[in-house]
């Protein structure tokens, strides 16, 4: 089977080559070991890629620090796991308590999650929500999703955020409509200041005994099928 690659991969295969070049289909393709009808599936599958790679721009990280954590080589707090996904502390703790629910197998976006991983994906994070609440009794809960750096996604791997959302919150420029809430992001039509968004990280990256002790706080109103002890 040729491999291609995923959105957000490089494709290097003859197929990409060949398109790329301009070529159209002739007998002569065939002596690559492969029938017309392989041939016209794997150029359709490529250019598909092609149009998705086109449409959104991914961030860059060698290694994904989500794999990372996903490998144990990370000090990133675990909170719950099933067989698809896991739910972790947001190491960026823009609000008290903000985490994330990751999925297992690398992909970057929306586009590319299985019916399966969607399922699992919202079942976590509706689990994660209601210990979000038990444990620090929010005006709300905020979920969201980045797709692409031009939405303002950071880490090459989906994962999909859930926040508790307190008054005078530290969150800076996030979603639109936190500028309703006081003293959270920025009012709008207004620009953002490089000087104060560098602040607001400093204080929004929270130490390791912090991490630990929101998952502590957290973990204890999880649900016990899924949570890490």
């Amino acid at each position: 089977m040729l491999g291609v690659q995923s959105c957000g991969g490089s494709p290097t295969t003859w197929a990409g080559e060949w398109i790329n070049a301009g070529a159209s289909l002739d007998a002569s393709d065939e002596s690559r070991g492969f029938s017309k009808w392989q041939l016209f599936w794997l150029v359709a599958v490529y250019r598909d890629l092609l149009k998705c790679r086109r449409m959104i721009e991914l961030p860059r990280q060698d290694p994904c620090e989500i794999c990372e954590t996903l490998a144990g080589r990370s000090t990133v707090p675990v909170l719950a796991e099933s067989e698809l996904t896991i739910t972790v502390v947001n190491p960026w703790q823009f609000e008290a308590g903000q985490c994330c629910v990751v999925t297992r197998r690398h992909v970057a976006t929306l586009l590319e999650l299985t019916d399966q991983e969607g399922t699992a994906v919202i079942k976590a994070a509706r689990d994660v929500a209601q210990a979000l609440l038990a444990s620090y009794q929010p005006l709300g809960i905020l979920t969201f999703q980045n797709n692409g750096v031009y939405s303002g996604q950071e880490v090459p791997h989906y994962h999909f955020h859930v926040v508790p959302r307190q008054p005078g919150s530290d969150w800076g420029i996030g979603p639109p409509q936190l500028h309703k809430f006081p003293d959270a992001g920025r009012a709008a039509g207004t620009t953002s200041d490089p000087a104060s968004e560098a602040e607001r990280r400093r204080r929004a990256r929270v130490d390791a005994e912090t991490l630990h002790n929101t998952a502590a706080q957290i973990r204890r109103n999880m649900p016990r099928a899924d949570r890490v002890r």
